[in-house]
């Protein structure tokens, strides 16, 4: 690969996992689409987050999350800051952490309720290249903060 063409495809790569990250997070908005997040993930993928559970597969890791967006978190606002990422010297894999804010409506089951709430925490995945394509192979997200919080009322009009 001559120097042009490594620069290029670094920053091809890079802006792959920008849009397969940001991807994720409209997925996630989309009360955890499985039609959009099956195809972020590799077949041996895995997904975890403490309280949540730990996923395998893109088939499986579709399903469970979609299954949470159902029972738990019935909607969310997912704000996905800038990321960091690592392209390794292989350029077949690659790594990436990124902070999240979210806003969410978590149901409380033994209320027959819901609440609204403000996360926040640290994704870090492990990313690899199949056919050209950047996929995620292991999602773990750290939530460091998770509380309640009143919405403003919102204007019926605009003036």
């Amino acid at each position: 690969m001559t120097d042009h063409s490594a620069t290029l495809d670094f920053l091809m790569s890079a802006e792959q996992i920008r849009n397969i990250i940001a991807q994720y997070g409209i997925g996630a908005d989309q009360r955890n689409s499985a039609a959009i997040m099956k195809p972020l993930f590799s077949s041996d993928a895995v997904w975890s987050c403490d309280g949540f559970g730990e996923f395998h597969g893109d088939e499986n890791i579709a399903h469970a999350l979609s299954a949470i967006a159902e029972q738990t978190i019935v909607w969310s606002f997912h704000a996905m800051a800038t990321p960091w990422i690592h392209i390794h010297p292989d350029r077949k894999t690659a790594e990436a952490h990124w902070p999240l804010w979210e806003l969410a409506r978590v149901a409380e089951p033994t209320q027959q309720a819901t609440k609204d709430k403000m996360l926040a925490g640290f994704y870090r995945a492990a990313l690899i290249r199949e056919q050209g394509r950047w996929l995620f192979n292991q999602v773990e997200l750290d939530l460091q903060v998770s509380c309640e919080y009143t919405p403003l009322p919102m204007k019926k009009e605009y003036e």
